[in-house]
């Protein structure tokens, strides 16, 4: 059989085969070119990325211990910090892991109660919300700030009535919002009273054995003539180390 008859014969067979081999021919052109140019792209990438590498400067380890020394100074200076400024507060001033709303709104119930019947055995003016608002609020972080407001309300107010002071213009207790790791709530009272009944309320305020941090103490005589207007800021601070405070979490 001579080529004419195979070709005549199987004319398409061949063509197909033909077309067949053409196209993978091509393909192993691209793919090739292709992956020459991945290669080269690569290639130059990790050049690039040494050459940074051997230019960056690298720690000594003299530098190392240095900050190692600085960060642990600073520790100790932060641990100092907080014992100087934060206030601890009783167990029962602190929210549990479950039911917070119930526990705070019992415990605010509660010393507002106990504050209204010796205030009113000492014939002592004392407004009956003690600064704290009467809705809950709507996080258990606010809560127990409010609740660190309010045991420092509890401690003056006696301190107060034992001093001689028989009235309070108001009582407020504010969380300041945003801050940075420090964060402070405030305790402010407005006292109306003789200078004397102040100046033994603010020696208790600040006694070196259970003090409370006074950070506003302002006066003023009153138009009608009844003694001194006292206003008596004292805040409670809370120390944050490892992370910043936003208002979002004040809030």
């Amino acid at each position: 059989m001579d080529f004419e008859e195979i070709w005549s014969d199987h004319k398409a067979f061949i063509v197909t085969v033909g077309v067949a081999l053409m196209a993978l021919l091509v393909f192993l052109g691209v793919k090739s070119a292709t992956f020459s140019d991945d290669t080269r792209r690569n290639q130059s990438t990790v050049a690039s990325t040494q050459s940074k590498l051997r230019r960056a400067a690298v720690a000594r380890p003299a530098d190392i211990r240095a900050l190692e020394e600085t960060e642990e100074g600073l520790t100790t200076r932060l641990a100092a910090l907080e014992k100087d400024i934060e206030l601890t507060l009783p167990e029962e001033y602190l929210l549990p892991e479950s039911n917070a709303k119930s526990a705070y709104s019992s415990l605010l119930s509660e010393t507002r109660s106990k504050v209204a019947e010796v205030a009113g055995l000492e014939n002592v003016q004392v407004p009956w919300e003690l600064g704290v608002p009467s809705i809950t609020p709507n996080t258990r972080d606010e809560m127990q700030r409010y609740l660190a407001g309010l045991y420092v309300v509890q401690r003056v107010v006696p301190y107060a009535m034992e001093e001689g002071i028989k009235r309070f213009e108001s009582i407020e207790v504010t969380p300041i919002r945003g801050g940075n790791f420090i964060r402070e709530t405030r305790a402010t009272f407005r006292v109306l009273a003789r200078g004397r009944a102040i100046a033994g309320l603010l020696d208790r305020v600040l006694d070196p054995n259970q003090p409370l941090i006074l950070t506003d103490f302002r006066v003023a005589r009153p138009p009608r003539g009844e003694g001194i207007l006292a206003t008596i800021q004292i805040s409670v601070y809370e120390v944050h180390p490892d992370k910043a405070v936003t208002e979002e979490d004040a809030a």
